[in-house]
This record gives structure tokens, sequence and C-alpha cells, in this order.
């Protein structure tokens, strides 16, 4: 083994055994708006709420330090996802002109994945929900289902800080794919009629 060759895997084994890609990190989620809601007419009428659940299998990790070892540790939730996930999306239901209370209308959101993989220098983060919207009766109205991506390039470290970027872009890209589908906020209108 080369000179060269030994101080890498000593530079390598000090990192790894420092702590870095041992130690379990928590991150907290954050709703970024995107400033994307317009005023929609007929949403002034319509009551509706907004309920998330959460189908994860494990709701606390979003990420992993490295996939490709098992040892490496996780990266978890500092707070509640599916809440973070519900405020994002009443927030910007609000700011298009709905009524967000406990009444009306229901949209129900169904998370599956949020979840971020180190790619090389990049850090990818995608998030799926299934989205419906019942009447008050109960009745279904609409249906589908958003993927959200987030992507932070040029990392050098597997850490919390660069897995949370790509994440709250996720979140933050799903979430416009909602509200500024006009399919979902019709429904929503003729939902309430």
């Amino acid at each position: 083994m080369r000179k060269y060759d030994i101080v890498l895997v000593i530079a390598f084994a000090a990192i790894l055994l420092g702590g870095c890609g041992l130690t379990t990190e928590r991150v907290p989620i954050a709703y970024i708006s995107g400033n994307s809601a317009v005023q929609l007419k007929g949403a002034d009428r319509v009551h509706l709420r907004v309920d998330v659940s959460d189908l994860r299998t494990n709701p606390d990790e979003l990420s992993k330090k490295g996939d490709e070892y098992d040892i490496l540790a996780p990266i978890l939730a500092a707070n509640d996802v599916a809440e973070v996930l519900k405020q994002a999306i009443a927030m910007e239901l609000a700011r298009s002109g709905f009524i967000v209370d406990t009444s009306g209308v229901v949209v129900q959101v169904e998370l599956s994945k949020f979840y971020n993989r180190f790619l090389g220098s990049k850090s990818v983060a995608e998030l799926f929900m299934h989205v419906q919207v019942r009447d008050s009766n109960g009745g279904l109205r609409f249906s589908t289902l958003v993927e959200g991506d987030g992507v932070k390039s040029g990392i050098g470290l597997r850490s919390g800080d660069n897995a949370k970027e790509a994440l709250d872009a996720a979140m933050k890209d799903a979430v416009h794919k909602l509200i500024t589908d006009i399919r979902f906020t019709d429904a929503l209108i003729s939902a309430w009629k």
C-alpha cells in the first residue's frame, strides 16, 4: 500500500470513528412557502379541514448517513412530519382563500414516503402522498398522487443539515404541485355545493 493510500484510510477511519457517521442526528422539518397561492374565485365560501395520516413504516427516520453501510447512523425527525405537512397544506389553502376549520369539505392526505438518500455529492429527497377530496357526506370528489422532489448538490458531508435541505425542498415541491393543481382546487369548490 502506498503512503498516500494509508493516509486516506487513516483519515477516513478517524472521521468515521470520530462520531459523525455513527452519531444519530435529529433535524426539524420545516415548510417554507413558495408564495404560489392565488386567490381563487368561490374559495371564500368553502369550509374545509385537512387530515394527514402518516403511513410510513418508521415515521421518525428521514435518512441514513450511508445506505451502503448498515453501521452508519440514521437521521431522524425532531418534529412530527405529518403535522408539518398538514399545516403547510392548510396554510396554502387559506392563502388561496379557503376557510380552513373543522367542518365541511375534507382533504385527506396519506403520506407514504418522505426520505432522503445521499448519492455521491448530492442529497436527494422524495415525498409521495395520496390526496383525496371528500364532500361533507364523505363522497369522493377527487383523488390524486403527488410526488415532491428536493436536491441539494455539492455536499461534502452526509449530515442531517444536508438531508434537511433536500427534505424541506421536497415538501415545498409537493405542496406547490398540489395547491397549483386546478383539478384539486376545482374539486374543493364543487364539493362544497
